[in-house]
């Protein structure tokens, strides 16, 4: 279980939210932890935030932007068009609200879940370069 961690330290529960958004619901736990730092690797990595491109690490590594938006315009444009044509106060309308809705919280989605990989691997990455290579 996920919470295993956090039940083994003891931690205890600070606040309980409930969030009900576009049809879905979420509970949220929030809990006072003891902060486990990660070592020391010694080794620095510099990101520079671009237009060209998301990142450019200070290695040359260069991470192009996703797109996800560009992707998802075509659906939101033709959602946006079927929303102009439906009638103010109408169940219809309604639903091509939620549908519109749902479409603009799944690129959001798409986004963070991408950035919080990238940051990840750049961890992984930056800690894996100083690690003993295995067998020698």
């Amino acid at each position: 279980m996920w919470c295993a961690g956090i039940v083994r330290s003891k931690a205890r529960s600070r606040r309980f939210a409930l969030r009900a958004a576009l049809g879905s619901g979420n509970a949220c736990f929030t809990c006072k932890v003891d902060a486990r730092p990660l070592s020391a690797t010694g080794c620095e990595i510099s990101v520079d935030v671009g237009i060209a491109s998301l990142i450019t690490t200070s290695e040359g590594e260069q991470v192009v932007h996703p797109g996800w938006y560009r992707g998802a315009q075509r659906k939101l444009r033709v959602l946006q068009r079927r929303l102009a044509r439906r009638r103010k106060g109408r169940t219809s309308r309604r639903k091509v609200v939620q549908v519109l809705q749902w479409q603009h919280e799944r690129v959001a989605n798409q986004r963070k879940d991408f950035l919080n990989r990238l940051a990840h691997r750049l961890i992984e990455h930056s800690r894996g370069r100083m690690r003993p290579s295995p067998g020698g």
